[in-house]
C-alpha cells in the first residue's frame, strides 16, 4: 500500500468516525437538568415538548440554550429547511448538526412552531466531539487515490447521459 493510499484510508476512516462519533441520544429519554428547565415532562417516547411560559423563539433554542443540548462550542445547528404543516397551524423547521464545519450525518433535529414560537421538537445530536477535522489529504489527492484503487476505465460523470 504506498503513503497515498494509506493516507486517503486514514482520511476516510476519520471521516467516518467523526459522522458515526458519540452515541446519538434521543434527547427525550433522560433529558439533562439544564433540558428540563426549558422543557415540560413528557411520556411519549421521542418527543420534547417546551414549557408555554417560555415563549421560545426557535432561534433562542439551540443559541441560548446551547449547553442544554450538551453542544460544545465547535457545534453548530443550521437552519436546512421551513415548512408549513397544512392543517394543524404549525411550522416544522429541520436543523442539521455541524462541527467544526462538518457536517454530522445522520444528526438532524426539527422544530415544530406555532405563531413563532417552540413547542415541540424530536431528532438526534451527537453528543461530546472531540475530533481533529483538518483532512490529511487534499480532494484532488483523495480522488487520485480512489481512481488509482478502482479498476475502471469510464466514470458516470464523463458521461454526457449522467450529468
Amino acid at each position: 500500500m504506498t503513503n497515498y493510499q494509506k493516507s486517503a484510508v486514514k482520511f476516510l476512516t476519520g471521516i467516518l468516525l467523526l459522522s458515526t462519533a458519540g452515541a446519538f441520544a434521543q434527547l427525550s429519554k433522560g433529558p439533562r437538568a439544564e433540558l428540563a428547565s426549558i422543557t415540560r415532562p413528557n411520556h411519549h417516547s421521542g418527543w420534547i415538548y417546551f414549557k408555554d411560559d417560555l415563549q421560545l423563539r426557535p432561534d433562542d433554542v439551540f443559541s441560548r440554550y446551547k449547553a442544554a443540548w450538551a453542544l460544545g462550542a465547535d457545534d453548530e445547528l443550521r437552519l436546512q429547511r421551513s415548512m408549513e404543516m397544512y392543517g394543524t397551524g404549525m411550522e416544522q423547521q429541520r436543523y442539521q448538526q455541524y462541527y467544526k464545519g462538518v457536517k454530522v450525518h445522520g444528526a438532524v433535529f426539527n422544530l415544530y412552531l406555532r405563531e413563532g414560537r417552540a413547542v415541540k421538537a424530536n431528532g438526534r445530536l451527537v453528543h461530546d466531539l472531540v475530533s481533529d477535522v483538518t483532512p490529511d489529504l487534499s480532494e484532488e489527492q483523495a480522488l487520485a487515490s480512489a481512481l488509482r484503487a478502482l479498476d475502471a476505465q469510464d466514470y458516470g460523470w464523463n458521461d454526457i447521459r449522467y450529468v
